[in-house]
């Protein structure tokens, strides 16, 4: 069994028959893959920027923690446009995983998956009181160019009073990335 062709086809019946080619629309061709090969292994450094704000106790002990650049390892498999980001903290061991996309000119972007340790407790401020924080959402872009990449990684995070978890505001750090491929 087929569909049933009208014996004559009249003005009335031609956009029916159109309808099926019209609402294909768009190209049949994949999205193109990046010009760039992001994938394998990269060392270099990761260091905070920024945290803001600034007046939040735990921003100033961060930045002063780890003003100085962090070893670091940015581990990227990729899958035509689709970016999978390893960033690691070499010297402490701790990482987050992110997913994203990759441009035709090199630029990865990508969201934050899951940390491998997803906050910090007792961070204890010049107030005296004793604050944790636990990340809400990150990001990394970056830019690949030969066997370079820089750019940036940020996280949100939420700031609570410990240990009543009453809330305190929210923070954003941000830091520099610098790799090169290995």
């Amino acid at each position: 069994m087929g569909f049933c062709v009208p014996r004559r086809v009249t003005r009335a019946w031609l956009p029916l028959l159109l309808l099926p080619l019209i609402s294909c629309g768009g190209s049949r061709e994949p999205p193109s893959s990046p010009s760039v090969n992001p994938m394998g292994t990269w060392k270099g450094t990761n260091t905070v920027s920024s945290a803001t704000p600034a007046s939040h106790c735990v921003a100033g002990l961060l930045r002063a923690a780890f003003s100085a650049p962090q070893p670091a390892t940015l581990t990227v498999t990729a899958q035509g446009a689709v970016v999978s980001v390893k960033s690691a903290n070499d010297l402490t061991g701790t990482s987050c995983d992110y997913i994203g996309q990759i441009s035709a000119s090199g630029e990865i972007t990508a969201t934050l998956e899951r940390c491998s340790i997803p906050g910090l407790t007792g961070i204890v401020c010049a107030d005296g009181l004793v604050r944790d924080i636990r990340i809400s959402g990150g990001r990394v872009a970056v830019q690949v160019s030969g066997n370079q990449m820089t750019g940036t990684e940020s996280g949100n995070y939420e700031v609570s009073l410990s240990p009543s978890g009453a809330p305190d505001g929210s923070l954003t750090i941000s830091s520099t990335i610098r790799v090169t491929r290995q």
